[in-house]
């Protein structure tokens, strides 16, 4: 189930969507990160009692104008994938010059043990996850590299979907 803000001119409202009984959809869950990109919307980590958090989840929101929700729960096919993490960022970025062609950039977060600062891209043309940063415990040499571990934070695509801005955010010692 979920709950979607629409507007019509300055009219606004809340409507409630349910997935069909028996269908697939994520738990209930806190401290979860989704975004939306073209007609979907991706639900990554967060706080469950029910499920491993480290699942992807998709919405196909198109479903959502007539009245029957979608959810999917994605399988990549590549072996390596994104620890359960909870209060990270998930942010759409361009693969390629077609607008069409979006990937999923997933920052830091919190596993339970640690703060983290790896960075992965999600391909939805390939259904594969790729590490392009792996965690370290250790402060970035050179702050155009890596930031610093962090959960909590806020992340915007900047600049024609091919940067990610983050900011502020929670670490071992306080707040950035």
């Amino acid at each position: 189930s979920g709950a979607s803000s629409t507007s019509s001119g300055t009219r606004s409202a809340w409507s409630h969507y349910q997935s069909a009984v028996g269908s697939a959809q994520p738990v209930a869950r806190s401290s979860q990160w989704a975004v939306v990109s073209a007609d979907r919307a991706y639900v990554f980590g967060g706080y469950t009692h029910e499920e491993d958090p480290g699942h992807l989840w998709m919405f196909h929101c198109d479903s959502a104008a007539t009245g029957t929700t979608s959810w999917e729960l994605i399988v990549p096919t590549s072996e390596l994938t994104p620890t359960a993490r909870v209060r990270a960022t998930l942010s759409p970025v361009s693969l390629s010059d077609s607008a069409h062609t979006v990937g999923l950039l997933l920052f830091g977060g919190y596993d339970d043990e640690s703060f983290l600062s790896d960075v992965w891209l999600f391909d939805t043309r390939t259904v594969a996850w790729t590490m392009l940063l792996p965690h370290t415990t250790q402060q970035a040499a050179d702050a155009n590299v890596r930031s610093d571990a962090r959960y909590g934070h806020s992340a915007i695509t900047h600049n024609s979907s091919s940067e990610v801005v983050i900011f502020g955010g929670t670490k071992d010692i306080g707040f950035f």
